[in-house]
């Protein structure tokens, strides 16, 4: 018999074990069902074939491969499937009256959630309006209201599925998500809400990768300084591997050689925080040494030739770090500034770690009075 699944028919049938395939690798996790509260078992396999189904416990089952998915439920050899993809959400979108159409799309440019407020804001709407679309746009089983008191989201609308949230923003034009962007990045600057200074950043990154010439130009500075605000705040929390994500942004739309490679810079510095991805930091840290040398600045130098020295200890290479900050030392000390000292101080600490006290003493004895005088 046919069942009836968010307003969709779906036949039913029954497999024969030549049916099942079981993916040889898939990765599981919990997902709740936010419609009606239900777990589910949310399975990525490796390779799906088109007929391919996991046969698991008698309980829910969604597959998802690429843009994709399947809701299975399963007891034994019993089918229950539902194909859900582009083209279905597409036919669902269209179908909607105009005003929740548009409703969807304003939604679909802040985010997986949203407020009602961003949402007038960024739509226009009256907040009776958004709000009578909302709730007709909650009854189609298109978004979801959380009205979880424990949940940090309480009170915020989400999409049911993200994939309806791809295919929502995937049919605006460029200059309807240039427009939305900068409105949602003007609505997150003045909201008074706690800082938002990634939100901004991120809305004004959007807004730059769908402007064109000039515009593009002055929304990639107003972009890379919110970025890089947003990554001093993520630093501030440390939040590390998110600062060095606004930073890896900032880059990315850097013109100027010598900002570019500040920005780099400053990812390596994070990344000292952190000893993760060293294989990149690594290569980056060398890049910035070149950079740096070229500029003929001797304290940033020695601070990077010191951070490329760690990292490389990091990466289990001693003998290595020990070489190449014996080589700064000898061209880079004297003076006695904090870059200096901290070159001495990670020398002396390699040449400990290389089994040789007696080379690390020298060192320490030099840099410890400017040591004294910069604590």
């Amino acid at each position: 018999e046919d069942v009836r699944l968010h307003g969709e028919t779906v036949a039913r049938r029954r497999l024969d074990h030549g049916d099942v395939t079981q993916p040889e690798e898939a990765e599981v996790e919990r997902a709740r069902d936010r419609g009606r509260g239900h777990d589910q078992q949310v399975r990525r396999p490796s390779s799906l074939l088109p007929q391919g189904v996991a046969l698991l416990h008698a309980e829910p089952v969604l597959l998802v491969h690429h843009h994709q998915a399947e809701v299975v439920e399963l007891h034994p050899l019993l089918d229950q499937r539902v194909r859900a993809d582009h083209q279905v959400h597409r036919a669902r979108r269209d179908a909607l009256p105009d005003d929740e159409r548009t409703l969807l799309g304003h939604g679909a440019v802040l985010g997986q959630t949203f407020t009602v407020g961003a949402l007038n804001a960024v739509s226009g709407l009256p907040a009776d309006a958004a709000r009578s679309a909302l709730e007709r746009l909650v009854a189609r089983e298109l978004l979801v209201l959380d009205e979880d008191p424990r949940s940090p989201e309480r009170g915020q609308y989400g999409f049911i599925q993200g994939v309806l949230r791809e295919v929502a923003y995937g049919r605006l034009s460029r200059r309807e998500r240039l427009a939305r962007h900068l409105a949602a990045a003007a609505y997150f600057e003045t909201a008074g809400e706690e800082d938002r200074s990634g939100v901004v950043a991120t809305h004004l990154l959007a807004a730059h990768r769908s402007a064109d010439g000039p515009e593009a130009d002055e929304l990639a500075a107003r972009g890379r300084a919110a970025l890089l605000v947003a990554s001093a705040r993520a630093r501030d929390l440390h939040a590390w591997k998110r600062a060095v994500a606004y930073l890896d942004d900032a880059a990315s739309i850097t013109v100027d050689e010598d900002e570019r490679m500040a920005i780099l810079e400053g990812i390596v510095e994070v990344a000292d925080e952190t000893g993760q991805d060293l294989e990149r930091i690594e290569a980056l840290a060398r890049d910035v040494l070149a950079w740096r040398t070229r500029l003929g600045e001797p304290a940033a130098i020695a601070e990077i030739e010191r951070r490329l020295g760690t990292i490389i200890i990091f990466k289990g290479r001693p003998t290595e770090a020990r070489d190449l900050l014996a080589d700064a030392w000898s061209r880079l000390r004297g003076g006695g500034s904090p870059e200096i000292v901290r070159l001495g101080a990670e020398l002396a600490r390699a040449h400990l770690m290389t089994g040789d006290p007696a080379a690390a003493m020298p060192v320490i004895e030099e840099i410890l009075p400017s040591a004294e005088r910069i604590a």
